[in-house]
């Protein structure tokens, strides 16, 4: 069962009591939240859009700071056509033609919400390594706010830096 729960959920990434809440239930029922059959339970902030391959969400846990901060969140990528994990947590998952799904998707968020400016990333494998919290695969759509006296950056984990 532990390297079940390794495998779905990082909890000390964790960054909002109810966020680690949320994901210690999860974990004792042995199930992924941004699974299709248990999102809707397990996440606040409705489906905004929705493809073939991803579904689009505001974050449940907005980094601080950001103006607007949103997730798409890879459905399984299991097809008749194309068997990879039916939990994809590696680019391998990733069937080749969902990346232009995503990228349209965000392309249409990013006119809906008329950004001037935002980023984009995406984290994979060993959550210990990159700070994730779930290993779904998941994209992040972030836009910060505009540059004023005494602006910092908004900073998100994507590894340990080597010294």
């Amino acid at each position: 069962m532990e390297a079940m729960k390794k495998k779905l959920m990082l909890t000390e990434n964790a960054r909002h009591e109810k966020q680690l809440a949320k994901m210690q239930e999860c974990l004792s029922l042995g199930l992924c939240p941004f699974c299709p059959e248990h999102f809707k339970k397990y996440h606040d902030a409705p489906v905004l859009m929705e493809g073939n391959w991803w579904i689009i969400t505001k974050n449940d846990y907005p980094y601080e700071g950001s103006t607007h901060h949103y997730l798409a969140i890879a459905k399984n990528f299991h097809t008749d056509s194309h068997k990879t994990s039916e939990h994809p947590t590696d680019l391998k998952d990733i069937h080749p033609v969902a990346w232009p799904e995503l990228f349209k998707l965000f392309t249409d968020l990013e006119k809906k919400l008329e950004v001037k400016g935002g980023g984009v990333f995406l984290r994979f494998g060993d959550m210990s390594r990159t700070g994730a919290t779930i290993a779904h695969i998941h994209v992040h759509f972030i836009v910060g706010g505009e540059k004023k006296d005494g602006s910092e950056w908004l900073c998100a984990a994507l590894g340990y830096k080597n010294k």
